[in-house]
């Protein structure tokens, strides 16, 4: 079964770099979090042991969740990418600015990239962009880098047409 996630695409504290360039560029979706750790061998793995050592290394629970999330982006399922979820004043706002099936590459989905910002983007998931540079404003609030959607109505609402569509092929080539 596909999943339907909503990602960020802002690094730093205050969310003012926008990676959305280099993610469509490298045909890549990725998360800043707990930067250093090449967690390959977590990919939809053992999250016990991840949460362990991401604890250990002094990482917050709420980061300790968005990386597993992130890391159980599969084949098949199909992402958001948002420029905010922040709201405006008492408004819901949640701008999307592309859309994106996760894929396999060379027998590879998840990969680790621990370069500096601009040059690596921390965790990387391969994926194969739908749509993007567009600007699709929605009255929902998803504030955090890593939603996963189970609301029917907001997988509608956020996908469109997309929402129902599953991807007939999910493997890649190099590119």
């Amino acid at each position: 079964m596909n999943n339907f996630y909503i990602l960020g695409t802002k690094y730093g504290e205050k969310n003012n770099q926008d990676v959305s360039q280099y993610l469509q560029k490298r045909g890549v979706v990725s998360t800043g979090f707990s930067w250093l750790s090449d967690l390959s061998r977590f990919y939809n793995g053992n999250f016990l042991e991840l949460e362990k050592i991401l604890t250990l290394n002094g990482e917050k629970p709420r980061t300790i969740s968005q990386v597993k999330k992130f890391l159980s982006l599969k084949p098949g399922d199909l992402i958001a990418l948002k420029s905010t979820g922040a709201p405006i004043g008492k408004t819901a706002n949640l701008e999307i600015i592309g859309y994106a099936v996760v894929v396999e590459r060379d027998g590879v989905v998840y990969k680790h990239d621990p370069d500096e910002f601009p040059l690596g983007l921390g965790h990387l998931i391969n994926v194969d962009f739908l749509e993007f540079n567009i600007h699709r404003k929605l009255q929902l609030g998803y504030g955090q880098t890593v939603h996963k959607l189970k609301d029917q109505n907001h997988i509608d609402l956020v996908f469109g047409d997309y929402s129902g569509v599953l991807p007939i092929n999910n493997t890649a080539s190099s590119s």
